[in-house]
């Protein structure tokens, strides 16, 4: 619902092969993961993501990661992981937009690391 208040074509998948599968078909300007899919993690899913733009020579779409689970260990394998930016839920959704829509604008030049964490 919040993509189509902000007219964005989003896909949403539930598990992380289906996620991989869309990925090869359609070149999203930006991903927005769960951290918890499934079988294979988010963490997981990025790798491969990422293993598959370097083998084709394409850019690496920027990556937002969500989670519910808080950690220091979390947020530090986000990063490494190449997500750009990581929020825990609930979601504070302008921080949210705000962020997607730097990304999905200039997905190559942005240097944002933005990592909202609510620990409400």
């Amino acid at each position: 619902m919040l993509f189509q208040l902000y007219e964005a074509d989003a896909q949403v998948v539930t598990q992380s092969s289906e996620a991989f599968e869309l990925f090869l078909q359609w070149q999203p300007q930006v991903l927005v993961i769960d951290i918890s899919l499934p079988i294979t993690d988010g963490f997981g899913l990025l790798r491969h993501i990422r293993c598959i733009e370097a083998k084709q020579g394409m850019p690496h779409v920027p990556a937002i990661a969500i989670t519910a689970r808080i950690a220091a260990s979390i947020q530090q394998e986000a990063y490494q992981v190449g997500y750009r930016a990581l929020y825990a839920k609930p979601i504070e959704i302008d921080s949210f937009v705000a962020t997607l829509m730097a990304l999905s604008q200039f997905p190559s030049q942005s240097n944002l690391q933005a990592s909202p964490i609510n620990h409400d």
